[in-house]
């Protein structure tokens, strides 16, 4: 996906050979960006913003909060050939600032609407802050969803606001693998850089063997470990 800086302490701490390759990604990143011709894609998403907005609309007791990833939720919720924006459900909100509210919202016991939009308020000032500390403050970052099949995960994608995503992703649709729905190129990337094949399929029979064990049903392994590290057989 666009690489942007979530912490300033971690980058104040790099070594200057490291600040310099970090400054020109985060120059590339702008580029891209700005071109509003860009997508990037989220392989491991961990967002989980889905819950932190129900919280926060008095749909969700933060006690029973489950920390259940938003891709785990819509693996069960999209249907094939469509995409679910984030921009539709979270009235506008930053689902990165949701995401990272959830956590403080259970460790602080926030139970009062006054202490959940002092959270909010915080998540946002610092996101706006770091964002304009590393100059990308004016990009307007959307995120949203797409499914291509029935049998694979939906995969998270981040755009410029400039975008249609909907239009990028009627076009996006018919290049995806039919083995992990993500877009062919990643799966070639992937092909090329991973693990020796073989192996890791032997692991992971042997990890979906145990759990089916614990009684699993074959539609709950599939929605667990998809979104996780799809299986690629291209």
């Amino acid at each position: 996906s666009f690489l942007y800086p979530l912490s300033p302490e971690w980058y104040y701490s790099m070594p200057p050979e490291s600040k310099r390759a970090v400054d020109e990604i985060y120059a590339i990143t702008r580029r891209l960006a700005e071109s509003g011709r860009v997508i990037g894609v989220i392989k491991r998403s961990m967002l989980q913003a889905i819950e932190a907005y129900a919280i926060f609309k008095g749909q969700l007791n933060p006690a029973d909060a489950r920390l259940v990833r938003d891709k785990y939720v819509l693996d069960w919720l999209m249907s094939p050939r469509s995409a679910w924006l984030y921009e539709d459900y979270t009235e506008g909100e930053d689902p990165a600032v949701l995401s990272r509210c959830l956590d403080r919202l259970i460790e602080e016991k926030a139970e009062t609407s006054e202490d959940m939009k002092c959270i909010l308020e915080e998540e946002k000032e610092r996101f706006r802050a770091v964002r304009e500390a590393f100059g990308i403050g004016n990009v307007d970052f959307r995120r949203a969803y797409i499914r291509a099949y029935a049998d694979a995960p939906p995969f998270e994608v981040e755009y410029p606001a400039s975008l249609d995503i909907l239009e990028v992703a009627g076009k996006l649709l018919p290049f995806c693998n039919e083995a992990t729905g993500l877009p062919f190129i990643l799966d070639l990337i992937d092909h090329d850089i991973g693990v020796e094949e073989n192996l890791m399929r032997a692991y992971i029979e042997e990890v979906h063997a145990r759990a089916l064990d614990k009684t699993l049903r074959r539609k709950e392994l599939k929605s667990m470990f998809n979104p996780l590290n799809p299986e690629k057989d291209i």
